[in-house]
Parts: structure tokens; sequence; C-alpha cells
């Protein structure tokens, strides 16, 4: 028996400029988010430029996890203004006894620098990045947005081309977009209010390939929206597939 070979169903062109736009944006938002540690960096050093190790010190993140993720974020938060202190501290000429620990209690408030750098830290431990070392150009010595490649894009481009096991399902799948696409304009457009039961009870062949999720209709009242359960007769050409930094 042959095995066989999955076909092209649709290139879905739009999902994939989307995709790439705001993953161009989320890697701006990186860029200047890092680039404002860097500045607060400077300022601690009393400098006008810094290389990477001095602003690597403070590149440590807390991570989005399950359980504990704030508990972690304090103790970071902590360390991160503790090195700060130590810098500053270093900066005033040690003149200063203090450990870095115990410096907002010994002095009574939180040098500007201080407070600009952590400040400028937990802007980038809320966004996430995989890797800060990627964004940073060695030729201008500063943050930068990383471009999407090519590869990238041919990559994504691939992920939003749906493919289907079977060819002769094609004009079946159409047809059930079709009927979805009915099915919410009657309820999103015309506030039929076709429920998922109603359909199990007059058009119980839709089932197995359609499901919901709450929506509002044009009176502002719950609905449901159907969408195509596109795992049983659809799949991606790359579905495992996700860039760098990519939501």
């Amino acid at each position: 028996m042959s095995v066989l070979e999955p076909t092209v169903f649709e290139v879905r062109e739009d999902d994939t400029d989307r995709q790439i736009k705001a993953l161009e944006e989320r890697r701006a938002e990186n860029a200047d988010a890092l680039e404002a540690l860097r500045h607060a960096v400077c300022k601690l050093y009393r400098k006008e430029d810094v290389v990477y190790p001095d602003v690597e010190q403070f590149l440590l993140f807390s991570g989005h996890r399950d359980g504990g993720f704030f508990l972690e974020e304090d103790k970071l938060r902590k360390k991160i203004k503790t090195d700060a202190f130590g810098v500053w501290l270093r900066m005033e000429g040690g003149k200063l006894k203090i450990k870095p620990e115990y410096a907002e209690e010994a002095l009574g408030f939180i040098p500007d620098e201080v407070k600009a750098l952590v400040d400028a830290w937990e802007v980038v431990d809320r966004l996430n990045t995989e890797n800060p070392r990627r964004y940073w150009s060695d030729t201008a010595q500063k943050f930068k947005p990383v471009p999407v490649s090519a590869t990238e894009r041919n990559e994504i481009e691939r992920r939003n081309t749906m493919m289907i096991i079977r060819p002769e399902l094609a004009p079946v799948v159409k047809k059930l977009q079709t009927e979805i696409s009915l099915l919410n304009l009657a309820n999103l457009a015309h506030c039929t209010n076709i429920t998922k039961a109603r359909i199990r009870q007059n058009r119980p062949e839709l089932i197995p390939f359609i499901d919901v999720k709450e929506a509002m209709n044009a009176k502002g009242l719950k609905t449901v929206e159907f969408f195509l359960q596109e795992k049983v007769l659809l799949q991606s050409g790359n579905p495992g597939y996700k860039a760098f930094d990519e939501a």
C-alpha cells in the first residue's frame, strides 16, 4: 500500500504577513528595552558607553514559570538592586563603608541611577527574551533589533501552508468552511443564536469537524462563534516551528 503524500490545500498569506509583522514588533520592543537598560548601566557607571559584560551582569531573568514566579522575580529584583548599589558605591570612590545589601537602609534612599537601572531591568524581564546577546551589535556597541531572516520568513510561510492528506477531501473542507462562515454570519451579524447543541440535533454530520468559542453578537449579547477543527482534516506544513523570540 502506497503512503499518501500531503498536498497543499491553502497558503495563508495574511497569517504569514501578520505573524512576521508581530515578530518584527516584538524584536524591536525587546531591543528598545535592552537599549534602555544599557543607557541605565551607562549612567550607573558614569560613562558615555559601556561594553557588553557591563550590561550582562544585569541580564538575569525570572522567566515565566508556573508557581513561584513572583517569589523568583522578587529575589532577582533584590539581587539586581544590590549589584547596582555595589557599582554605585564603587563610583562614589569607596568613601561610604557600606555593604551593598544594606545600602538602601543605611542611606535612607535609593540613588536615581540605581532606581533607573532596576526600573529598566523590570521592563526587560517582563519581555522575557530568549537570548539578549543576539540583540547586541559588537560594531555599534549597543542593542539593535534582530532582523527577520529570509529563512525565518520561509519557515513561517511553511507553517501557514495548510496540507491535506487526502486531496479528494479538499472540496469537502471548502464546503465546511463555507458552512461555518454562514453559521457565524447568522450568529454574529444577525443574532440568530445557533448553538452547538442545535447543530448536533439538526446537522450531526458537522459535529466531528466543528467547535465553538464564546463571542459577542451585533447587539452586544453573548453567543458562540464556530470554527473548523482543522487538525481533523488539515495539518500545517511546519507545525513545530517557532522563530527566535516569537510569541
